[in-house]
């Protein structure tokens, strides 16, 4: 996160919040749960702590700088801090957004650089936007075709939907849904894809999704807007 400088002024109420994506709330929840306390809540210890992990000159907040962001985002209760609604806006809505000169991405990759890889992944295959993964998407994947698996012959499809069917019995997902981002995070930094028979190779396919994108793989996981399409 930016070091911010301190405001009397305050965020418009009325003013709606950036679109946001599944892959973009899930980092937001993520870091969100790394730093909160046990009520809930970025106290003001807490949010230094968070400035500090994400800022490369170790962050300078104070206790009346603390103050002053929560009032500028309209915090409900300053004196405990701020709500995983509360912080999220510091991304997702425009104003605070520009004051604050947030970069979800880049805060994300320093907290959580292999978490950061997985996302990378997930956005790469998940073809249609919808926030999971299908069983043709997760098989692209795991079988490193770059996103030919739906012209392959309909009995391979139908065996690939057999065993995503399993996926979802070890992973605890709905395979008519799909796999979502939390399921692909176990399947990469547990092991749970390796007891599932696969041999997951997080830099090898960060390395395939970032040549699917047409990006370069650091500069995309650490840097960048958030999607608002």
């Amino acid at each position: 996160m930016a070091s911010v400088a301190a405001t009397n002024v305050s965020m418009s109420s009325a003013e709606p919040p950036l679109e946001v994506v599944a892959v973009d709330a899930w980092k937001i929840k993520t870091i969100f749960n790394r730093f909160c306390n046990q009520e809930g809540y970025l106290g003001y210890d807490e949010f230094r702590a968070l400035d500090s992990a994400t800022e490369e000159d170790g962050g300078s907040l104070n206790a009346e700088t603390f103050l002053q962001i929560c009032h500028f985002l309209c915090a409900q209760n300053p004196t405990k801090g701020l709500s995983l609604v509360e912080y999220a806006s510091i991304y997702l809505n425009e104003q605070a957004a520009a004051t604050f000169e947030s970069d979800l991405n880049a805060d994300f990759a320093a907290v959580f650089p292999e978490h950061t890889k997985v996302a990378m992944i997930f956005e790469a295959f998940d073809t249609d936007g919808d926030g999971y993964l299908s069983a043709i998407e997760f098989s692209n994947l795991v079988d490193h075709d770059g996103g030919e698996g739906i012209h392959l012959d309909w009995k391979v499809q139908q065996a690939r939907l057999e065993a995503f069917h399993a996926l979802g019995k070890l992973f605890s997902f709905q395979p008519e849904k799909g796999m979502s981002i939390y399921n692909l995070v176990d399947f990469y930094l547990t092991e749970k894809g390796t007891l599932a028979g696969f041999e997951p190779d997080i830099d090898g396919d960060v390395s395939m999704a970032a040549k699917m994108m047409g990006v370069d793989e650091l500069a995309h996981a650490t840097s960048g807007p958030l999607k608002s399409d």
